[in-house]
């Protein structure tokens, strides 16, 4: 699951603590600040708005949750993890061709 707490901690440090005040500053519309602010589905365009209005990374504005560990995963952990991945895939690979 997408959460865009991280936007959010960062607009409560800016002052703006409501999606009708986000809607304002970026000239977004309201019901689209609303899903924002529910961690519903958006556009990569409202994220890419959000990011280029107070020049922030995608990173920085969204993370994904892990719905059964229940925990945040930032980006650069996806990445680690795909390397992980990556590399355990590479390894049984070559290991399939030297048996």
């Amino acid at each position: 699951m997408i959460s865009y707490e991280p936007l959010w901690q960062y607009l409560a440090n800016k002052g703006i603590s409501t999606a009708r005040k986000l809607a304002v500053e970026v000239g977004l519309a309201p019901a689209t600040a609303a899903r924002l602010m529910k961690n519903g589905p958006v556009t990569i365009d409202v994220i890419d708005r959000v990011c280029e209005h107070f020049g922030l990374g995608v990173a920085q504005v969204m993370v994904f949750k892990n719905k059964e560990e229940d925990h945040f995963q930032t980006y650069e952990d996806l990445m680690k993890s795909a390397v992980i991945v990556f590399k355990s895939s590479k390894e049984e690979a070559n290991e399939q061709r030297n048996s």
